[in-house]
């Protein structure tokens, strides 16, 4: 699976459940590797996007993407949020409620605000 990552769309994605899933009923620096492992429902459920043909051989193009445009955001619990394209700025303030947040969603927040902001509502 892992050799797979750069080649099929979303296995990275489809990839990681089935690792922390393994890691969780297997140590690889102090078990053996003829340790069987159970076979759940939860892990067949993962699996199954790998057992699908139309998923392993879509592909991705080996052909390099250039980069139209670049965005740059940052977010502070604090402070609030802000985003940039280009000279074009954006920026906000929280809630009280959107300030308790972890600082990691206020991030991604900050991410999608200024996406919208400079694509879709501009």
């Amino acid at each position: 699976m892992a050799s797979c990552i750069e080649m099929i769309p979303y296995a990275r994605l489809h990839m990681r459940p089935i690792q922390i899933y393994l890691l969780s009923h297997w140590r690889p620096t102090s078990q053996n590797l003829e340790l069987n492992v159970p076979i759940t429902q939860y892990l067949k459920s993962h699996l199954i996007w790998w057992s699908d043909t139309a998923n392993i051989t879509k592909g991705r193009s080996l052909q390099h993407w250039e980069t139209h445009v670049t965005i740059t955001t940052d977010a502070s619990t604090s402070n609030g949020w802000g985003g940039h394209m280009d000279s074009q700025i954006v920026q906000g303030t929280w809630s009280d409620i959107q300030k308790t947040q972890h600082i990691n969603c206020l991030e991604l927040e900050a991410v999608l605000k200024t996406i919208q902001h400079f694509f879709f509502l501009s």
